[in-house]
Formats: structure tokens, C-alpha cells, sequence
């Protein structure tokens, strides 16, 4: 489905338990030695006064400085011998230095071992440890770790149905958080389970208007999408539609996002016409909301683009893919992986209108893009140097579609 989600995510998740974007301390505690470098005189700095130290650097933009305070900091929480409250906070300080560095995979250790020591210092029913879970599931599912994620939604699942009961609302955002990775995972029998329990669950105990239900019934219609069945995901966007004007208004960007993704549906059912009609709405809901040069008007173009590809009006989708790329390049630099895709957009329709040289050159170029900032493994890279690779062929060059050229 061509969606637009909002900037910072991904996705389509709700009432996810929020980890707190700030840097946390606990009361002063006497520490029993301290294991820094210190001045000769002077009284030696308490993990209190270090924390601080290091809190004020960080929003100072001293990051070096920051990073070496936050560890001084660990030290000491380490020195009591304690793995009380300080020293959780002490790891959560030094994950969330490294998250806001975007260095995920350096943060999870820490966050790891503060989860731990809250599993010992909590009960095993104690509902904290259910949104300490969820959080550190996302931090996994952000380095790809679908497998430990799953495993930590099903820890806070266990413990909410246990203390809370098989139908209680907080339930149903787990439901969507598993359902969402079993989906990434491919299985689409357990995800439309889960979808299918969770949102038997809002129904039942949020109201009828709720943004709840438009994200959980969109998710469900993914996976009727994901198996082809067009029709069944198509009713499910119409309600999600209904759901989101009455939440947030007809000229929400919600709603508008809601219409991009129905309209996507409708492609694949071949009714170019309404799709064409909703992509347009969609377009300047969001621009209306957003303005004319964000980055998420800017991935919109691309539908209608789309959408007059398969209509085989080619100057107006040249146009839409182009304004797509204008936008994407101004706000997000020449090398972003979503400039990549629209380059990809407008090289295989440069390609179907004979336009090879052009074509080449943009499939080059979104290649060297995705080369750069995706895996070996990426579909997407995959899919632009498949075509690259096709249009080598077709003009005569297949032993430099074999070699480094098409590679």
C-alpha cells in the first residue's frame, strides 16, 4: 500500500507506551567510593552533581563532554555495590545518549541491563515492567530484531492479562504491537488473529469514534491487501475514513492519509478513475496541514504519479514524480532513501516511454543512492538494480548487466 505515514514513523502503531524523552535521576545517595579521576582538593562530586553536569552538557550540544560525564556517572552508580533505583537511571541516561545519536544498537545494552535490575526490584505483577517492556521491544524492532521484539510483547501481554484481564484496553495495544511484527514477519494468519482480537476489544471498550479503531481497522485491511483481497481491505479503509472524520475532522491529515491508502487499494482494483480523485483529496488535505514543501506532500506526489503511469498520460506523471523529487531534495538532501524512490518512479516510466538513456542514468543514480544508505539486503535496492539490469538486456549490453555496471 503507498501510504503516507507521519515523519517519524513507521507506522501505523497506537497508543504505544511512550518512554519518557527525558534524562532521569533519582535522590542523592552516599556512595561508598568513587571510582573517578578527581582533583586534589576538593570534595569528590557526587552522582548527583555528575548527572547534572552531564544533563547540562548534553543540552549545551557538548556531546564529548556529555558522553564522558554520563559515563562517570555510571561509575559511580556502580560503586554502591547497589543496582537500586541510581544505577537504573544511570543506564537509562547512557541509552538515551546513544539514541539520541542514533546509535541504537549501543543503547539496547543499556537499556537491557536497567530492565533487568527493574525486573528484580519490582514485582513480577507490578505494571511498570509491562511498559518497560513494550519500550524495549521497540528498540528492537529499530535494529531489525523482529524475534526479541516479539518476545517482549509477549512478556507485557502475559503480564497484562494476568493482572488486568483478557479485555482490558491496554490490551489491545499489545494485540496491535504483535500483529504488526507478525505481519513484518509474513504470517498473515497470526497477524489478522491479533488484529482481529484487538480490535473486538476497542469495539467493545473504547468509543465508536475512536483514532484507536481507524489505526487497528487500517492494519487489518494491510493484511487483506497483503493476500490480494482487494474488496475486503477497501471496506475496511472506507470505515477507518468514517472513524478519522468524526475523531479529526474531514480536512485532517489523518483523514487525508486514510485517503492515499484507499486510493492505493483501488489501483489494484483497476478503478484508476476514484484513485486518481482520492490521491488529488489526499494531496491537498495535506498540504493544506502540512504545507506545499514537506516531505510527506512530497512522497504524496508520487500517487498520482502513479496513478497517471497506469493511465498512460505520461507528462502528468513526469510532472508529479518530478515535483516528488523537487520537494524530497530541498528538505531532505540529494542522497535520502526516499529520493531514491522517486528517481526509481521516474526512471521506469522514462523506460516505458522509450526514454533509455534518461532512464539509465536515474536508475544509476537511485542505485548509488540506496547503495550508500541500505543493507545488501534491501528490497528496494534489490528491485532498481533488477530493472537496471532489464534495461541493459533490452539494449544489448547483457555482459554489463552481469558485471559491476548492473551490480
Amino acid at each position: 500500500m503507498v501510504a503516507s505515514p507521519p515523519p517519524t514513523a513507521a507506522s501505523r502503531t497506537f497508543i504505544r507506551s511512550i518512554m519518557a524523552k527525558r534524562l532521569l535521576g533519582t535522590a542523592n545517595l552516599p556512595l561508598c567510593a568513587v571510582l573517578l579521576h578527581l582533583a586534589a582538593c576538593g570534595p569528590a562530586p557526587t552522582w548527583e552533581e555528575t548527572n547534572d553536569r552531564a544533563k547540562a552538557a548534553l543540552q549545551e550540544g557538548r556531546h564529548d563532554d556529555a558522553e564522558r560525564l554520563f559515563a562517570q556517572a555510571l561509575q559511580l552508580a556502580e560503586s554502591t555495590g547497589e543496582p537500586g533505583p541510581q544505577l537504573v537511571a544511570a543506564l537509562n541516561n547512557m541509552g538515551l545518549f546513544h539514541q539520541g545519536r542514533g546509535e541504537v544498537a549501543e543503547a539496547i545494552p543499556h537499556y537491557r541491563r536497567a530492565l533487568e535490575i527493574r525486573e528484580g526490584l519490582l514485582g513480577p505483577d507490578d505494571l511498570e515492567l509491562a511498559a518497560d517492556y513494550d519500550n524495549m521491544a521497540m528498540h528492537y524492532q529499530q535494529v531489525r530484531d523482529f524475534a526479541e521484539a516479539a518476545n517482549l510483547y509477549g512478556k507485557a501481554l502475559a503480564l497484562r492479562e494476568r493482572v488486568l484481564g483478557e479485555s482490558a484496553p491496554e490490551i489491545a495495544t499489545t494485540l496491535n504491537n504483535l500483529g504488526l511484527l507478525a505481519f513484518i514477519r509474513g504470517d498473515l494468519d497470526e497477524a489478522e488473529r491479533l488484529h482481529r482480537r484487538s480490535i473486538s476489544i476497542i469495539r467493545e471498550r473504547f468509543a465508536a469514534e475512536s483514532p484507536n479503531l481507524a489505526v487497528a481497522l487500517t492494519n487489518l485491511a494491510n493484511i487483506h491487501e497483503g493476500r490480494r483481497e482487494y474488496e475486503e481491505a477497501a471496506g475496511l479503509l472506507r470505515e477507518a475514513i468514517e472513524v478519522w472524520n468524526k475523531n479529526a475532522g474531514p480536512d485532517s491529515a489523518e483523514v487525508a492519509r486514510a485517503r492515499n491508502n484507499l486510493a492505493a487499494v483501488l489501483r489494484a482494483l483497476g478503478r484508476l478513475d476514484e484513485a486518481e480523485r482520492l490521491h488529488r483529496e489526499a494531496l491537498a488535505g495535506l498540504e493544506r496541514m502540512l504545507g506545499s514543501e514537506h516531505p510527506e506532500v512530497a512522497t504524496t506526489w508520487n500517487n498520482p504519479g502513479v496513478v497517471y503511469r497506469m493511465q498512460k498520460r505520461p507528462e502528468e506523471a513526469e510532472a508529479a514524480y518530478l515535483r516528488a523529487i523537487e520537494i524530497l531534495e530541498k528538505r531532505l538532501g540529494r542522497s535520502h532513501p526516499d529520493v531514491a524512490a522517486g528517481l526509481f518512479n521516474l526512471a521506469r516510466l522514462q523506460a516505458e516511454s522509450g526514454r533509455l538513456d534518461e532512464a539509465e542514468q536515474l536508475y544509476r543514480r537511485s542505485l548509488q543512492i540506496y547503495e550508500s544508505t541500505l543493507g545488501p539486503e534491501s528490497p528496494d535496492l534489490a528491485a532498481v538494480r533488477e530493472s537496471l539490469e532489464a534495461l541493459l538486456r533490452e539494449t544489448g549490453r547483457a555482459p554489463e548487466a552481469e558485471g559491476p555496471a548492473g551490480r
